[in-house]
C-alpha cells in the first residue's frame, strides 16, 4: 500500500520523487527529480552504490528491542570542504543528531540536491547495484567536494531513524576500482563493532540512448488454467511455475534466436536493426518470480552474451585458482586489481508483476538462493538424462549452464514481493524507479524478462505521442507469452517521461487483447450452438434439445 511520508530532509512543496519499499510503498518528496539537470555548466557525479554489510537497526529500533530486522536505505549529497564558501553556499536543511566518539554532534541534511537509493526491507546485508547522479552545490571541484553518505532505517516507518553517517573526499573515488569503507554508526551499540561497511564507485556518464527488449514469460500454469477456465483453484497458488506448453514456447523462442544467429530464415526489414541489437545484449534483467526466471534460463542458454560471459567467469576462476596455488604472482598495486565478471542474468525485484486484489500468484515463499534452488529443481524434471521425455533428446541435454551459475540473486535477499495489493500510484512509482535505473546503467542493449501487466504499464506510461498514434494497441493489449518487444529509448535532459520513441514486435510476436479474469464458468463464445455464461439458461437449452429429439423420434 502507499504510505505518504514527509522525511526530515524533505519539503512537501517540492516535486515528488519515488523511493521503493518492498512490501511497503512510500512517496518521498526530495526536491526536483534529478534527470540530468545541468547546474553551473557541470555534470553531476555518477555514483554506483553496490552493497552494504552488517547493517544494524536504527537507533529507535535498537533501543526499542525486538527481532525485527532493519529496512535500510541510503541518501547521498555533496558539500564543499572549502571553509570560505561552506557557510554561505550550504542550502538549508534538517538537523539530525548523531553519537560519535567525540560526543553528540549535529549533521545537516539539505532539502535539495539529495539523492536516494531505495529501501531494502528486512535485510542486514543489502545489495543495490544502482547508479544515480549526485549533483554538486556549485561548480564541480573534485579536490574540494565531499560526498556525504547516510544510512537510515525505515523499519518503524520513521525517516529520522539514522543508522550511520560519514563523508569522504570525491578524489578518493576512482573509476577503476570500487571503494570499500567502514561507516561509523550514529549511535552507541554494545556487543558488536561500531560500524557497518559499504561499497561504492564513481563511474562515467552513461549513454542516454538505449534499446530495451521486453520479454514476457512463457505460458505458466496460471495462464493455462485461465485459457481453459479450469476454476479458481489456480488463483490461490503462490508463484506459479511454467506449464508444459510454456516449456515448449521457451524452447521455440530459443530456436528462433538460434536460426537468426545462424543466418537462416526470413526476417522483415523493419526487424533487422532490432535483431542485431538483440544479439548484442549486454545484460539480462529478470523478475524473481519463478515463471520469469525459468523462461530466461531456457531462452538465453545459447545466446552469444551468455556464452561469452560464462567463458569470462571460467577464465577468471582459473586465474584466481592459479594465484592461490602460487603459480602466478598476486597483484601488488591497484592497477593490477581485477574485478570478477558479473553473472549474465540478474534478478531485479522492481520488475516483478503487479499484485492485484485477490491474486497471490505474485507472492513468493523464497528469497535469495532459495529462488534458484526452487527453479533448478523444477527444470530438472524436464532437462537431464532422468527427465521426462516431453522434449527431444537434444533439448533435454541442452541445458549446459545450471541456474546457480547463471543467475545473480543478490537483489532479492530481502522481502521483495508485495504483501498487500499494489495500488496504481505505487505501481507507477515502481515503474518510475525502474526507468531511472535503466537511465543510468552503462549498458546500451538490455533484456528485461517480466510480466504482462508490468510490460503494459511500462509501454503505456512512457511511449511518445507519435508512437501511440502509430500503434495505439501496444500499450493497451498484452503481448503473447514468450513475446518480445524491442523499445528504443532516448532520455532527455529536461526530464520528459516520453522516452520510448519506437517499438517493434520481434520473433513473430502477437498481441492477445485485454486479459480476461478466470471465473470458473464456461467462457463467453459468440458461436452458434454455444450459450453465454448462464447455468440456468444452459440447462433449459439442454432440456429443449432433449424434447426436440424426443418429438422427432416419435414422429418418425
Amino acid at each position: 500500500t502507499s504510505i505518504q511520508g514527509s522525511p526530515v530532509f524533505c519539503r512537501t512543496d517540492l516535486a515528488m520523487g519515488a523511493v521503493e519499499c518492498c512490501g511497503r510503498r512510500q512517496v518521498i518528496p526530495f526536491g526536483s527529480r534529478k534527470k540530468m539537470v545541468r547546474r553551473g555548466g557541470d555534470t553531476p557525479y555518477f555514483i554506483h552504490l553496490d552493497c552494504a554489510q552488517h547493517v544494524p537497526k536504527g537507533a529507535q529500533g535498537y533501543y526499542a528491542g525486538g527481532t525485527q530486522l532493519a529496512a535500510p536505505y541510503v541518501i547521498m549529497w555533496i558539500t564543499s570542504s572549502d571553509p570560505k564558501r561552506k557557510a554561505e553556499d550550504m542550502p538549508t536543511g534538517k538537523d539530525v543528531p548523531i553519537e560519535t566518539k567525540d560526543g553528540r554532534q549535529i549533521i545537516q541534511i539539505p532539502y535539495d540536491n539529495v539523492q536516494h537509493w531505495p529501501i531494502r526491507n528486512s535485510c542486514t546485508d543489502p545489495v543495490w547495484r544502482i547508479t544515480k547522479p549526485v549533483h554538486p552545490l556549485l561548480q564541480r571541484c573534485i579536490r574540494l567536494d565531499e560526498l556525504n553518505i547516510a544510512l537510515f532505517d525505515y523499519a518503524h516507518k520513521s525517516h529520522e531513524d539514522i543508522i550511520a553517517y560519514t563523508k569522504i573526499r570525491m578524489n578518493q573515488l576512482t573509476k577503476e576500482k570500487p571503494f570499500e569503507m567502514e561507516i561509523p554508526l550514529a549511535y552507541k551499540i554494545q556487543a558488536r563493532p561500531g560500524f557497518c561497511k559499504i561499497k561504492i564507485q564513481m563511474v562515467g556518464e552513461p549513454s542516454f540512448e538505449k534499446t530495451v527488449f521486453l520479454i514476457r514469460h512463457a505460458k505458466s500454469q496460471w495462464n493455462y488454467a485461465q485459457e481453459r477456465d479450469l476454476g479458481m483453484s489456480a488463483v490461490f497458488t503462490e508463484d506459479h511455475c511454467l506449464h508444459r506448453e510454456g516449456i515448449l514456447q521457451a524452447e521455440s523462442l530459443r530456436a528462433q534466436i538460434q536460426i537468426y544467429k545462424d543466418g537462416d530464415g526470413k526476417t522483415r526489414q523493419a526487424e533487422l536493426d532490432e535483431l542485431k541489437s538483440f544479439m548484442d545484449i549486454e545484460t539480462i534483467l529478470c523478475s524473481p518470480l519463478s515463471r520469469a526466471l525459468q523462461t530466461a534460463v531456457i531462452v538465453f542458454q545459447d545466446h552469444p552474451f551468455v556464452k561469452s560471459r560464462m567463458k569470462e567467469i571460467s577464465d577468471y576462476e582459473r586465474r584466481m585458482a592459479e594465484k592461490e596455488d602460487g603459480t602466478t604472482e598476486k597483484p601488488t598495486h591497484d592497477s593490477d586489481y581485477e574485478e570478477s565478471p558479473s553473472l549474465p542474468i540478474k534478478l531485479v525485484s522492481a520488475i516483478r508483476e503487479r499484485r492485484n486484489f485477490g491474486a497471490v500468484d505474485c507472492i513468493s515463499k523464497y528469497q535469495g538462493e532459495e529462488i534458484i534452488s526452487y527453479s533448478e529443481k523444477f527444470l530438472g524434471t524436464f532437462y537431464g538424462d532422468k527427465s521426462q521425455k516431453m522434449l527431444t533428446d537434444q533439448q533435454r541435454r541442452s541445458m549446459r549452464y545450471p541456474i546457480s551459475e547463471m543467475v545473480d540473486y543478490n537483489d532479492c535477499t530481502h522481502l521483495w514481493w508485495d504483501e498487500n495489493p499494489e495500488t496504481l500510484e505505487s505501481f507507477k512509482q515502481r515503474l518510475a524507479g525502474f526507468v531511472d535505473q535503466i537511465r543510468y546503467m552503462p549498458e546500451k542493449n538490455i533484456a528485461v524478462i517480466s510480466h504482462s501487466n508490468f510490460i503494459r504499464g511500462f509501454l503505456a506510461g512512457y511511449m511518445s505521442e507519435q508512437l501511440i498514434d502509430d500503434n495505439p494497441k501496444l500499450g493497451l493489449e498484452k503481448i503473447a507469452n514468450c513475446g518480445v518487444v524491442a523499445c528504443r529509448l532516448k532520455f532527455h535532459e529536461t526530464g520528459n517521461d516520453e522516452v520510448i520513441e519506437d517499438a517493434e514486435l520481434l520473433f513473430h510476436t502477437r498481441l492477445q487483447g485485454r486479459s480476461r479474469v478466470c471465473t470458473g464458468h464456461t467462457p463467453r463464445v459468440k458461436k452458434k450452438g454455444r450459450h453465454p455464461v448462464d447455468p440456468k439458461a444452459r440447462k433449459k437449452d439442454q432440456a429443449r434439445k432433449k424434447g426436440r429429439s424426443a418429438r422427432k423420434t416419435t414422429t418418425k
